[in-house]
């Protein structure tokens, strides 16, 4: 997760945790296993991730990840906007492995 993104929401240690692992495309019992913790405490940091970051759904989550990234690199151009509009409808992994290419 870039960390400009994760600061502006004021994410936790967990939360960006969390987040970074949604952007990889892990399911909730997959973060559950690789933070060892219970999948009941994964959806709870989800929930308080959204309340932040104002989303509900996941879905969502990706795509205020990839607004968030797009006001921080100043993608303004069509081409640019074109990108992002198509990475949003892509695989999660793929997804992250763009986002850490462009911070």
């Amino acid at each position: 997760m870039p960390p400009l993104i994760a600061e502006a929401y004021g994410l936790s240690e967990r939360e960006k945790q969390i987040l970074d692992g949604l952007l990889r495309g892990f399911s909730t019992k997959e973060l559950a296993l690789s933070l060892r913790i219970s999948t009941y405490t994964v959806q709870d940091h989800l929930k308080s991730i959204f309340v932040k970051t104002g989303v509900t759904s996941r879905r969502e989550l990706i795509w205020a990840v990839i607004l968030s990234l797009q006001r921080t690199i100043g993608c303004i151009n069509e081409t640019c906007q074109s990108f992002l509009s198509y990475i949003s409808d892509i695989t999660p992994g793929l997804i992250y492995n763009v986002l850490r290419n462009l911070t």
